[in-house]
């Protein structure tokens, strides 16, 4: 008999000695035995950490195996044992996977059972919390229809005191908001132009600093190629120089004078 063989036959009849040759193959290769989950080493038998798998791809085939197996579970023993279950699942997206038995036509059956059998009220406490949210939003609705049908004038309907004074306190409201609103863009625009404002006289400063460093660089060069163009001011009452001025800036004034 070959060895494969040999351990195929071992196996079928589920060997329970740990020295054949089935066994050592498994242990050696890291196989499993009697169909406990687990890892198995060189040293012996090990069990896998049930933890929470980081990888995703992982974790969602993982989920997707478990899952097929697990309804495959339910469908086994709703058959066999004639039993009526229910399964729901979500998965950590948040999608619901469920499963019924077949003998039972809706998920709604089982849970309206459920609740019986254990005195607890979930489907009709969420029904009553759904209606009570209806019922709200219903009031709402015709609050809001009726607001607005005062808003349209109609001379041949009479309205009612109470009803006017409503009317009047709702256009006030109104037209605070729109002030407030009207408020806030334009002090947004006022701003906006302050600001665009001082930005153009900061260009204006900068340009009248850059036209007098020009004028003084072009006098400076002027002086130094030519002196005799210029003539030295003196205070007469110190005898100290004060600057200096162009000759045909003076002979200007003279002729003026």
């Amino acid at each position: 008999m070959g060895i494969d063989s040999w351990s195929k036959g071992c196996h079928a009849r589920a060997c329970p000695h740990q020295g054949c040759l089935h066994w050592r193959g498994a242990s050696l290769f890291g196989g499993r035995t009697g169909g406990r989950e687990g890892s198995y080493d060189q040293m012996g038998r090990g069990r896998t950490e049930i933890k929470r798998i980081e990888n995703p791809n992982q974790r969602q085939s993982t989920f997707y195996k478990r899952r097929d197996g697990l309804f495959k579970k339910a469908r086994e023993l709703s058959v066999l044992c004639d039993a009526d279950l229910l399964l729901l699942l979500f998965s950590s997206s948040g999608k619901l996977y469920q499963y019924h038995s077949p003998s039972v036509p809706s998920a709604k059956e089982l849970i309206e059972r459920y609740e019986l059998a254990t005195q607890t009220k979930i489907w009709r406490d969420y029904v009553v919390d759904r209606n009570a949210e209806i019922v709200k939003v219903e009031q709402l609705c015709d609050a809001l229809e009726k607001q607005l049908r005062f808003m349209k004038v109609d001379e041949g309907q009479e309205y009612s005191l109470p009803d006017l004074s409503n009317v009047e306190h709702s256009l006030e409201m109104a037209i605070s908001k729109v002030r407030v609103e009207m408020e806030r863009k334009i002090g947004g625009q006022m701003n906006k132009l302050e600001s665009m404002v001082r930005d153009r006289q900061q260009e204006r400063y900068g340009l009248c600093d850059k036209v007098c460093l020009l004028f003084i660089n072009l006098i400076s060069l002027d002086f130094k190629k030519d002196r005799s163009k210029w003539i030295c001011l003196i205070d007469p009452k110190t005898g100290t120089e004060i600057g200096y001025a162009s000759s045909s800036s003076i002979s200007g004034m003279n002729a003026l004078e």
